[in-house]
């Protein structure tokens, strides 16, 4: 399922055309976005768990 996401977000994103740093910024933004959400809602599936890890 992610990859399919993935290919298409690079199909959107075009990096063929002259602003592939643009594409690029905003593929890694994207990316940071959704891992953030994933580290959020495992915190918060863990939240006694996670803390101990982290020290």
């Amino acid at each position: 399922m992610f990859s399919s996401l993935y290919d298409r977000l690079c199909e959107f994103l075009d990096p063929g055309k002259d602003n592939i740093g643009r594409n690029q910024a905003i593929a890694l933004v994207v990316v940071a976005y959704l891992f953030g959400v994933l580290c959020r809602s495992f915190y918060l599936w863990n939240a006694l768990d996670v803390p101990s890890v982290l020290l």
